[in-house]
């Protein structure tokens, strides 16, 4: 399941927390979303970005965010990449090799409101990766897939295209405007 919704209260210090996860760019840039009662006093969240497939990230500023005609790139603060494989529906999983980021929560809102998100994950190896984020058309699909997985009719695109992340942005800034803090 694509853009999975998480949300909760810590038993420990009733710390209120939301979560989109499985957010996915085109299968080869996997991110999460989660904000609690501090981050939301302080106006950020905590985005963990990365690739679906075992790969190290890059230092310094590795995350990088194309939000219409406008760029944006973030540092994270660890020192190493996690990794770890995220369950989906029927047993399977798939790789997620990942950083955090802080990000004001504005961009966030501006994300789900955009036409076309591109994000970018720089590796250690000085290559990278990247994923539009949202729904292709036809002739996009077959720019950038090509004839990677056959042809693809445009019911299979259509249905594809509901796990896009940016239908997991705007769950998530439904979920900031909707939990009472």
């Amino acid at each position: 399941m694509y853009n999975t919704v998480d949300t909760g209260e810590s038993q420990f210090d009733g710390t209120k927390y939301i979560r989109v996860s499985h957010m996915m760019c085109q299968n080869s840039v996997a991110l999460e979303l989660y904000q609690d009662s501090n981050q939301a006093g302080k106006g950020v969240v905590l985005v963990n970005a990365g690739t679906s497939s075992i790969s190290n990230i890059d230092d310094g500023e590795s995350l990088f965010l194309r939000v219409d005609d406008k760029r944006f790139s973030f540092s994270s603060f660890d020192l190493t990449t996690d990794h770890e494989r995220l369950p989906f529906s029927y047993g399977s999983t798939i790789s997620f090799s990942h950083k955090s980021y802080i990000v004001d929560e504005s961009l966030i809102r501006s994300i789900a409101s955009s036409d076309f998100v591109v994000a970018r994950i720089r590796k250690l190896n000085n290559t990278y990766v990247e994923g539009i984020c949202t729904p292709l058309s036809m002739k996009e699909y077959n720019s950038t897939q090509g004839k990677q997985f056959g042809d693809v009719s445009q019911k299979n695109l259509d249905i594809g295209n509901k796990g896009s992340a940016i239908y997991g942005f705007k769950k998530f800034v439904q979920l900031m405007d909707q939990t009472q803090w």
